[in-house]
């Protein structure tokens, strides 16, 4: 056995380097001698050296020398002893964090060498954690966006007053010209007021401009664009030749875009509200840029961020030299609070919570050992945790020291891997991971490592297509822990119909609902933990809410548990469309609602496209049955109740309103020419009955006629009205909309029809 002398503080520990002698396979090399043999950690280890001899004689006193500032003058510093004593401070500080940095670039280039199993080889029991390690870094660093994958871009402060514009792709009548060269040609733009020009192409062919694209839309943000004027020069010859460009909005209706605050520090969220900028309330993303070494990456000064600037030349000479410990990538949404020239970071990732605390190096003894050694860094900002403080150390060691600290109160986070919140043992899921199975949504708007959104497929004033009234995301687990990330959007905007009340089924059970805790229309995250009371395999979904915009963030499960997609939905569908009371409004939660319920008794998967407020719009029927098709189920049935809100708008009943029906039919037959499809007509509904110019009765009436004269083997009619027991207490609060009884009544009497 070959040892070499390791220094630990004032006590030196032998370290196994290399064996000799004997046969066979090598032992690992890299424990160091302990009490009873070899040990992983240097702080076991025995300390080599004896004890202290008795103190010498003293010896002669010796000639003063120069000091430490006159010896610096001599070697050639420029400055007075108070500039050179901070200057030495700074390097001190510097020579601190060299064993820190040492450690984190030996595990960087474990990291990115190939893992060698070679007997004796120290990187040989870590080669399979960094191999894991490494694949999540590259399906995250491949997969990091911003915080909203739907905002068109970032733009400057003007657009926080006016909707950025640009050139449409799609432009108006082209002026053909003659006389021009042949071919393929780049358009050059003069004049205008736009702050980025477009750009665009055109062909000709027989001397004349056959074709215009518009490949970038430039840029305009202010009250009064005025467009450039296109020039057609590159083709020699051409002449006449002319296009007429359309502006657009860059973000258009309902679409969001981030617009830079006065004072430069973050970004917030706005939405095009009719061309006019609508600020997204408590939707805000801090400006995170380097410092001018490199060596901080912060926003504006506020709790838990490090100003800009504040980390002294010395230290952030080191700092620049940083690569990633244990193969930390930057994550999304968080930008690395530290990081060096190089890429190097020292915290890229996010907390669930504040109590969340990430051991981000347990499996490099060397880089933990680093880590515990920690302590504040003079001069950098960069501060002891003292427990008291709302912050939250990201990076902390056994003496108090910390590498990074933030502020946990701004956004929950995406932590994937093994982590500790309130002495459970976690593992973290992205939403784009595949052990989550996604069923009854009709459309997915985007499903990434930051989240998980749905859209439905009608659009209307209140936007209603932001909810998923029973969407479901469901795994097989055998965690008796989880938590869920949420964040609520308010993309829904009428918000008097707000139902934020979700479910957890187990086993296709109802377990417990959860809700926002925000008032209707504020956008806001929060995680929640449901206890399973017991480690077995179980099926879990959460089941989206009836009318709130909801997003999934992330999913967590007791660390050491079993976890796979759901099994596999019903290959069969129930579409539901119409007003309100389709929708589900009234009803306490999504699983009240009747089409939820009834979809479970028919054993079908639920597409609910009803929207509160609808009246019957030819062109829905064909929206929705697009919608049908692109679910890819053959085996479905559908659903069409419409008239309430007809009749309180006075709608002529035997013109308009039959005429949007025949056409809704007429529409949803051209997608789906034989599917069964059952057309409604309005609940049992007293405050309307007879309240308007044209009696309820004489929908119902006008329903029932374009059904028997349609003379379709696939349409049925239904009395709404006799679906329910004909009482004030089958009726929610408003005297409109079924209550959870009257849905219960719907749900049981309409099971026939299908």
């Amino acid at each position: 056995m070959l040892t070499a002398l390791i220094a630990d503080g004032e006590r030196r520990v032998r370290r196994v380097v290399d064996w000799t002698g004997g046969e066979g396979i090598k032992p690992d090399v890299g424990g160091y001698l302990g009490p009873l043999g070899l040990v992983d950690d240097i702080a076991d280890g025995t300390d080599d050296r004896g004890t202290q001899g008795e103190q010498g004689e003293p010896g002669p006193i010796g000639l003063n020398g120069k000091s430490a500032y006159q010896v610096a003058v001599d070697n050639g510093f420029v400055g007075t002893e108070p500039e050179w004593l901070d200057a030495y401070v700074n390097e001190t500080a510097a020579a601190a964090t060299a064993s820190a940095i040492e450690a984190r670039d030996q595990s960087e280039a474990w990291a990115s060498s190939p893992a060698d199993v070679t007997p004796g080889n120290p990187s040989a029991k870590t080669s399979a954690a960094i191999a894991t390690a490494k694949a999540l870094e590259s399906a995250t660093a491949a997969a990091a966006i911003s915080v909203s994958a739907a905002a068109v871009g970032k733009y400057i402060n003007a657009a926080a007053a006016n909707v950025p514009r640009r050139i449409s792709s799609t432009h108006g009548a082209i002026t053909p010209g003659a006389g021009g060269t042949n071919g393929t040609f780049p358009l050059a733009f003069t004049g205008g007021n736009f702050a980025i020009n477009p750009t665009g192409e055109f062909d000709v062919v027989g001397g004349a401009v056959s074709a215009v694209r518009v490949t970038g839309g430039g840029l305009y943000i202010g009250a009064a664009p005025a467009a450039p004027a296109p020039s057609f020069a590159a083709s020699a010859g051409l002449a006449g030749a002319g296009v007429v460009l359309v502006t657009e909005f860059s973000a258009s209706s309902g679409q969001t875009y981030w617009a830079l605050s006065a004072d430069g520090t973050y970004y917030q969220l706005y939405q095009n509200n009719s061309g006019a900028p609508l600020a997204v309330a408590g939707l805000t993303e801090r400006v995170m840029t380097p410092a001018t070494q490199g060596g901080v990456s912060s926003g504006a000064a506020g709790t838990g961020y490090v100003e800009q600037g504040k980390v002294k030349p010395a230290i952030q000479n080191q700092l620049n030299k940083a690569g990633p410990i244990k193969l930390l990538a930057q994550q999304p949404v968080v930008q690395p609070i530290i990081a060096g020239k190089n890429g190097g970071v020292f915290l890229g990732m996010r907390l669930s919570d504040g109590a969340a605390i990430a051991n981000i190096a347990s499996d490099n003894p060397g880089v933990r050992k680093a880590i515990d050694q920690a302590v504040a860094i003079p001069g950098s900002g960069l501060h002891n945790y003292t427990g008291a403080d709302v912050r939250k150390p990201i990076i902390a060691g056994r003496n108090g020291g910390v590498l990074m600290w933030l502020d946990t109160t701004i956004n929950p986070p995406s932590l994937s891997g093994a982590f500790t919140f309130a002495g459970v043992q976690y593992q973290g899921l992205f939403p784009n991971d595949a052990r989550g199975r996604l069923s009854d949504y009709a459309a997915i708007a985007e499903q990434s490592v930051d989240t998980l959104r749905f859209l439905r497929p009608v659009v209307d004033g209140n936007h209603f297509e932001h909810c998923a009234p029973g969407a479901r995301v469901g795994y097989i687990t055998t965690a008796q822990y989880m938590q869920i990330d949420v964040y609520w959007n308010n993309l829904v905007t009428r918000l008097d119909t707000y139902n934020t009340v979700c479910a957890i089924l187990v086993d296709g059970v109802l377990n417990t609902t959860f809700s926002s805790a925000f008032a209707p229309g504020t956008p806001g995250y929060q995680s929640y933990t449901f206890d399973f009371g017991s480690a077995a395999k179980r099926k879990v979904e959460i089941i989206w809410c009836l009318s709130a915009g909801m997003e999934l963030r992330q999913t967590r499960f007791s660390a050491n548990a079993a976890l796979a997609p759901a099994s596999a939905r019903p290959n069969k569908l129930l579409n539901t469309h119409g007003d309100s009371t389709t929708h589900g409004l009234g009803v306490s939660s999504i699983y009240e609602a009747w089409a939820f319920g009834l979809s479970i008794d028919l054993g079908r998967q639920l597409l609910n496209t009803g929207n509160g407020s609808n009246i019957a719009v030819a062109a829905q029927g064909a929206v929705v049955g697009q919608a049908i098709l692109d679910k890819g189920i053959a085996d479905a049935k559908s659903f069409y109740s419409i008239g309430i809100n007809d009749c309180i708008t006075n709608r002529v009943p035997t013109v308009a309103f039959k005429t949007a029906v025949e056409g809704y039919i007429a529409g949803f037959r051209s997608k789906c020419p034989t599917i069964p499809l059952v057309i409604c007509s309005p609940f049992y509904c007293p405050a309307h009955e007879t309240a308007h110019t044209f009696p309820m009765q004489d929908y119902r009436d006008v329903l029932q006629a374009i059904v028997i004269a349609a003379v379709d083997p696939n349409l049925t009619y239904v009395n709404g009205k006799a679906l329910m027991v004909n009482s004030p207490d089958r009726l929610a609060g408003d005297g409109t909309h079924p209550s959870n009884l009257g849905a219960s009544e719907i749900r049981t009497n309409l099971f026939p029809s299908f």
